[in-house]
């Protein structure tokens, strides 16, 4: 009896990335297919309960809405014009922020960062120069990786909100400046999950408090928990997870992954924005793998087990095939999907196999709309 896979255990795998092709041959006919493969009974995924959740916004706080440039100012106002869109800002470091501004003497312009949930990460004294322009320095801190917005806030005297202007940016951990960290690697921004469906997690968390990681989707302007797995790991290291999106939600969402209590210094989160997709969606239809990860090295001569997500699969069937950087199948088998979208199958890797390969999951008849299809590249070598 093979063991079963549990999407609610964390998952250690050592692993090493390789350099990725952008394309394989194309196929060749296969010498010699394996033998039969024994389909898995699909897991029964349960879906967690939500606990009430208390979020405490930024006053005044802007939707999190990437701007793509800044916004003129003409009159009373504020804009921000650095650093430009998307900028990867170092966990631990200063980044130097700034813009435009038309201002009176008796008015106040706060800077702050903030996650995607519009959790205050951390503020910014601001200097006002000659010109019409502002600066700030930003102390970035450790604890919040991922998408983030930089938002700036003009008040009169009174307190009245004058004028405001939002940047997003990617907070990037940086592992050589802390001991303790936490990074998300899927989902990926833009990413499209499906309702009433797993979504999968997978990164790296390195001195998790109580070893306990959190994973989570927050919708209506990531406000509002929608689903929440928490899991223990063995340690430091490559964690994956699971979670059920509910069935009747749809739209932009976001997807967190923490440990730690809210306000302690060991806290640590990171934050990606993705979207939720009905289940009646013409785009609905596809199929991910979530093990192995891109770029994992494998070992010949023993068996790989293989999971991941498939939604509206036809028939509820999942083919996953492994093919030889030459075009060549070097194995593949069949599965079936759960209602919840898992499936999880195994497929030997031979003794005498070294080098890239890529591993596809499909899912309906090529050429037709049932069709959708991941590729992801693996090494198949020997571990040093």
């Amino acid at each position: 009896m093979r063991q079963k896979f549990s999407w609610l255990i964390p998952i250690l795998l050592s692993f090493v990335a390789c350099n990725q092709r952008s394309d394989f041959p194309t196929r060749a006919p296969t010498a010699v297919l394996p033998t039969e493969i024994a389909i898995s009974t699909p897991l029964q995924t349960t879906v967690s309960q939500v606990e009430e959740l208390t979020i405490t916004p930024s006053p005044s706080a802007l939707p999190i809405v990437p701007t793509t440039e800044p916004t003129p100012v003409t009159g009373l106002g504020v804009n921000i014009t650095t650093p430009s869109e998307s900028t990867e800002l170092l966990l631990g470091q200063e980044a130097i922020i700034g813009g435009l501004v038309q201002l009176r003497p008796s008015d106040r312009l706060d800077v702050a960062l903030v996650s995607s949930s519009n959790h205050l990460i951390s503020e910014a004294k601001v200097e006002i120069m000659e010109f019409n322009s502002w600066s700030a320095t930003l102390s970035i801190p450790h604890s919040t990786s991922g998408f983030a917005q930089i938002q700036a806030y003009l008040y009169d005297e009174s307190g009245n909100l004058l004028s405001a202007d939002a940047q997003a940016v990617q907070l990037v951990v940086d592992r050589d400046a802390t001991d303790r960290y936490l990074e998300l690697y899927r989902p990926v921004a833009g990413d499209q999950a499906v309702a009433g469906y797993n979504l999968f997690f997978d990164g790296i968390s390195q001195l998790p408090v109580n070893n306990l990681v959190t994973i989570s989707i927050l919708n209506e302007s990531c406000q509002n928990e929608i689903a929440r797995q928490g899991f223990r790991l063995r340690g430091s290291g490559y964690w994956q997870g699971f979670v059920v999106v509910p069935r009747n939600v749809s739209g932009p969402a976001c997807a967190i992954v923490y440990f730690g209590a809210p306000g302690d210094e060991a806290r640590r989160e990171a934050h990606v924005t993705f979207n939720i997709l009905p289940v009646d969606d013409p785009d609905a239809r596809a199929v991910h793998i979530g093990n192995p990860p891109p770029n994992s090295l494998l070992t010949p001569g023993r068996t790989l087990p293989l999971y991941g997500t498939a939604y509206l699969a036809p028939d509820d069937i999942v083919l996953v095939t492994i093919l030889l950087e030459n075009g060549r199948i070097l194995t593949e088998g069949v599965t079936t999907v759960n209602n919840y979208g898992y499936w999880e199958m195994e497929l030997f890797i031979p003794n005498d196999v070294i080098g890239l390969a890529q591993i596809e999951a499909s899912i309906g008849q090529s050429g037709d709309d049932s069709f959708a299809q991941e590729k992801i590249t693996v090494n198949i070598g020997t571990v040093e």
